[in-house]
């Protein structure tokens, strides 16, 4: 199926961040993959919601932000909102967060809540892709409808299967969203505490971390999560898992 020309979706859009410019919580249109690299500059800071807490966080926003909610079913996607780890810990939310050094490349899984800001001046550049797991939220996902969003991704979801197929690309009919979302049942646990963030250095100076960023490049790429909602990976690890996919 040929898409129409979506920035960011199916052409890749480039982000030139500044000292605490920030980009707000939002989940990519469609319920989409994403894939971000750092190309250079000072590092990034990423933020993301477990899946397995996306619905808990989304009733949590509604009950606090009511007229929000009530004005755009899907007021999340404005990406005017922040929300600090601490915050969602108080009410038992879980999230993972990590920092993007240039060489990075970070992947949000579908329907993955993050958010993030940037230490600094720095240029990115990223694109949306599909898996065959993203489906079922495809399918469940839905647009704001009001004027704050100048261009939503919205497409037919049955054309696409349907052009898959005629590719022969064998999708799997009977995942459901229940299956995407829900993990393995386990008894409820308090998320773990997050770790105060050593202090920035001002614009212009290296923090020590950074300095040993820069001295041992192997010590960028080590943070990673094993949730399937965000990750960072060498350009090496991504070239081995668009092989597999």
């Amino acid at each position: 199926m040929l898409l129409p020309r979506y920035l960011g979706i199916n052409s890749p859009m480039l982000f030139i961040g500044q000292l605490w410019t920030v980009f707000g919580m939002h989940e990519e249109d469609k319920s989409l993959c994403s894939i971000n690299e750092h190309l250079g500059g000072a590092p990034k800071q990423w933020y993301a919601i477990k899946p397995k807490d996306t619905k808990k966080f989304m009733e949590l926003i509604k009950t606090l932000l009511p007229r929000a909610a009530k004005n755009c079913g899907e007021f999340l996607r404005h990406k005017e909102l922040l929300c600090s780890p601490g915050f969602l810990y108080n009410h038992g939310i879980d999230c993972v967060q990590l920092i993007q050094y240039p060489g990075d490349i970070i992947i949000t899984g579908a329907g993955v809540i993050h958010w993030g800001f940037n230490h600094g001046t720095n240029v990115a550049e990223s694109v949306n892709f599909a898996t065959e797991s993203w489906f079922p939220h495809g399918e469940c996902a839905k647009v704001c409808t009001c004027d704050k969003m100048k261009e939503n991704a919205d497409f037919d979801m049955a054309k696409l299967r349907t052009d898959c197929k005629a590719a022969g690309i064998e999708l799997d009919n009977d995942v459901k969203m229940s299956d995407a979302k829900e993990e393995p049942s386990a008894a409820p646990s308090k998320p773990a505490r997050p770790q105060k963030a050593k202090p920035i250095t001002p614009e212009g100076r290296k923090s020590t971390a950074m300095e040993a960023a820069e001295r041992d490049p192997k010590r960028r790429r080590t943070s990673r999560t094993t949730n399937n909602s965000v990750a960072a990976l060498s350009e090496s690890e991504v070239a081995s898992l668009f092989a597999r996919i």
